[in-house]
């Protein structure tokens, strides 16, 4: 009560009230509770905005990184990677709000560090996970146990997706996974003991800004944005180790002129993606040109002196952010979007971008030419109407809130309809690369789970070119949905036949070219 009463008062900018009332709550949690509690740090967290508030800065930043501390301690114990990532949106906005506070000091290098803690972290974790794995010498046996964990936590979550209406049925599932967690969690510290290479591998490490300027090329930049409601913040950094910082404030109804641009740049589509000729009114066209001038100028133009000069963008986007084609941007008084003067892509973190550059030094010798993967079955017995909004809301809400993928498709209800010319086409790649012993996986063949499978064997790397003749579903109101659609008819426990974007950074991928060939 004391704590909920204090957010009152500091709200209302009644410090004098708030300040005690936070102070006497933090005490007392933390002997209750202990220091690493979320009703601990939360508290904390007010407390370091209200010591922010009154211009005590040098407490807020002590309180906000005693804040953080805990938290990526809390962050590293017995927990699975959903309550992590549950608990971490909760987090947020302290970890943005102590970076605010370096940069207000001048002290960029800590408010870098402080923004990467904050991005991508349960990928991080995946990706180190899969390293350790597969470079540590751990014996087939190991492996196969640290799959059969992965695969257990992965049928649980998909019955617990199913379980949301029936309470008792979903408690003792969330109980289940927990010792699935638990045990999971014993074997990995037993390999860690066993293997120093296992334990160097799978500890995330967060680079900083000077570690990391090193992973960039030569005449590229980073920029990298943190959002935390309309407020945004970013740090540029070039690979001669230059970082900058720059506040570019408030931006009224940010997530929704955002997402106004977005729909206003793309065509007119249907439920999956499939595009639909239609004209646009000369006011939506003006609408959308007129954000997109104000985006340019809120989100570009402040950075311009660093970043014109730059061949190479290498964008870190955070929140709404995330949902745009930057390089549909323009900067100023320029009639072409900035796309024609210099190449953009995009990274979820710098510690993601190192990682995958350590990943793939270690390169492919003697590598097979294709492997293709096509014709999946579709076709259901019954028929589906098209998702609603209320859908896609739905869909969006369980995605962003809790990484519900499962059951997010299950409220979209997507019907797909085999392919007719995808086995031809498939016979034909066969034919061309025949002298070269092609792998195809067509038909029953084309599923999740083999591809998986695949995965795990490291054959996906020891191909050339990976062609996917198959639906691709590219989702304008939920973008973390998009993917290759693959076999939706027989599929086990834990499958769902849909490969989204965020899943295939955990494929181990060294191929020269990839296509979607729908």
């Amino acid at each position: 009560a004391r704590h909920n009463l204090a957010e009152v008062y500091l709200g209302l900018g009644d410090l004098s009230k708030a300040l005690p009332l936070f102070e006497t709550s933090y005490q007392h949690f933390k002997e209750v509770l202990g220091d690493r509690h979320p009703d601990t740090l939360l508290t904390m967290a007010g407390l370091a905005s209200a010591y922010a508030k009154k211009g005590k800065i040098n407490k807020a930043i002590k309180h906000f990184q005693e804040y953080v501390d805990n938290a990526e301690k809390l962050r590293n114990s017995h927990l699975s990677a959903e309550n992590r990532q549950f608990l971490f949106q909760k987090w947020v906005p302290g970890y943005f709000t102590l970076s605010s506070l370096y940069m207000s000091q001048a002290r960029p290098e800590k408010a870098f560090s402080i923004a990467e803690k904050t991005k991508a972290r349960t990928l991080l974790q995946s990706m180190a996970a899969k390293l350790a794995a597969e470079q540590s010498g751990l014996t087939k046996d190991e492996q196969a146990q640290l799959q059969k964990y992965e695969e257990t936590l992965a049928i649980l979550n998909n019955r617990i997706a199913k379980a949301h209406n029936r309470l008792n049925e979903k408690l003792t599932l969330e109980r289940d996974k927990n010792q699935v967690v638990k045990k999971l969690n014993e074997f990995h510290q037993k390999l860690m003991a066993k293997y120093p290479k296992y334990a160097q591998l799978s500890n995330v490490q967060i680079i900083g800004a000077k570690e990391g300027a090193k992973f960039l090329p030569k005449n590229a930049v980073l920029i990298n944005y943190l959002v935390d409601g309309n407020h945004i913040l970013a740090l540029t950094l070039q690979a001669n180790g230059k970082l900058t910082t720059h506040d570019l404030g408030e931006f009224p109804n940010l997530e929704k002129d955002l997402d106004t641009y977005r729909r206003g740049l793309a065509p007119a589509q249907d439920s999956r993606g499939n595009q639909i000729i239609r004209f646009k009114p000369p006011e939506r066209k003006q609408e959308t040109q007129a954000l997109g001038k104000q985006l340019g100028k809120r989100l570009l133009e402040p950075l311009k002196n660093i970043i014109k000069g730059k061949q190479h963008w290498i964008i870190s986007p955070s929140g709404a952010l995330a949902l745009i084609p930057f390089e549909t941007l323009r900067f100023k008084g320029q009639k072409q979007p900035v796309i024609a003067q210099h190449q953009i892509s995009y990274v979820q973190s710098l510690s993601i971008l190192a990682m995958l550059q350590k990943r793939d030094k270690a390169g492919i010798s003697n590598r097979g030419s294709l492997l293709a993967m096509g014709a999946p079955l579709y076709e259901k017995t019954t028929t589906t109407s098209n998702p609603s909004r209320t859908d896609f809301k739905i869909a969006r809400q369980l995605v962003m809130r809790g990484g519900d993928y499962a059951r997010a498709f299950e409220q979209l209800n997507l019907n797909w309809k085999n392919l007719p010319g995808a086995l031809e086409e498939l016979l034909e790649l066969e034919k061309l690369f025949r002298k070269t012993k092609p792998h195809i996986y067509k038909e029953a063949e084309a599923t999740e789970a083999n591809l998986q499978m695949l995965n795990q064997k490291g054959l996906l790397a020891q191909h050339r070119y990976l062609v996917f003749s198959a639906h691709g579903y590219l989702s304008d109101d939920v973008p973390a949905l998009s993917s290759i659609v693959l076999g939706q008819v027989n599929n086990p426990a834990g499958i769902d036949g849909y490969v989204t974007a965020g899943e295939w950074t955990g494929y181990n991928l060294k191929s020269d070219l990839m296509v979607l060939s729908a």
